[in-house]
């Protein structure tokens, strides 16, 4: 057999925007993360302004993040049962529940479980406002109510305050088979996003790509972009996108 019929990918690099197929993920060495597997799914050496991370924590172990004082971490679970740790608070936290780390406030996240965790990491440099710094926030997904829905359109959930203080906005968003967006989006803020559950097809730059769970989409400033769910039942997917700043000159 042609070693060249097997090696085959779906991930999709372009200037403005990537799709990451997680068959190809090769864990990476991260300070913090002694005992677990970190895959980075986006950095700055793809285009992107900000550190994206899956991350697998063995039963035991933990992962202690240090985003210094210029930057904030999110973290969202995938699956498995953690304990998190920022400053004096504590948490904890089970399958769609997430922990928000305010600029130079250290998070530890641990394994309580014999079970395995996975994460979903943000990692963004911050941009301070004229108002008051922004504050560290634990929840649930089943605990955010959604926004407003149109029909035939998605179901939003906002988990991080829509206040001066942040400048990032993390949501999830869910569609219905046959639900999209209500047209092609083409702003200044980039995203990153990590398809949850579900599939379908994203619209990027010119053209439609097939996208399922576990994949990574990254979109960099003013790119088209929209999405259709697909046939298969709902979609469900977690980004992060600039908020509440003005653009930087150069």
């Amino acid at each position: 057999m042609d070693p060249t019929e097997k090696l085959t990918t779906r991930t999709v690099i372009q200037r403005d925007y990537a799709i990451i197929d997680p068959a190809g993920f090769c864990p990476t060495r991260v300070p913090g993360f002694e005992g677990c597997t970190v895959n980075i799914m986006a950095s700055p050496g793809l285009g992107a302004d900000f550190v994206h991370y899956l991350v697998h924590i063995p039963p035991g172990e933990r992962a202690v993040l240090s985003p210094g004082p210029g930057a904030q971490t999110f973290a969202y679970v995938l699956d498995g049962e953690a304990s998190a740790r920022a400053n004096a608070n504590s948490w904890g936290l089970v399958r769609g529940g997430y922990v928000y780390a305010a600029p130079g406030d250290n998070l530890e996240i641990r394994n309580i479980v014999e079970g395995d965790l996975n994460l979903v990491v943000f990692r963004h440099r911050h941009r301070f406002g004229p108002g008051e710094a922004p504050w560290m926030i634990a929840g649930d997904i089943d605990g955010v109510d959604p926004d407003p829905r149109e029909p035939g359109s998605f179901e939003q959930r906002r988990l991080l305050p829509d206040e001066p203080a942040f400048d990032l906005m993390i949501n999830v968003l869910d569609f219905d088979p046959g639900d999209s967006h209500p047209f092609v989006e083409n702003h200044h803020e980039t995203h990153g996003l990590y398809m949850l559950e579900g599939g379908g097809r994203y619209f990027l730059g010119d053209g439609w790509y097939e996208v399922r769970a576990g994949d990574y989409v990254w979109m960099g400033h003013f790119v088209p972009q929209a999405f259709v769910c697909g046939d298969g039942g709902r979609t469900r997917y977690l980004y992060s996108k600039e908020a509440n700043r003005d653009a930087e000159l150069l």
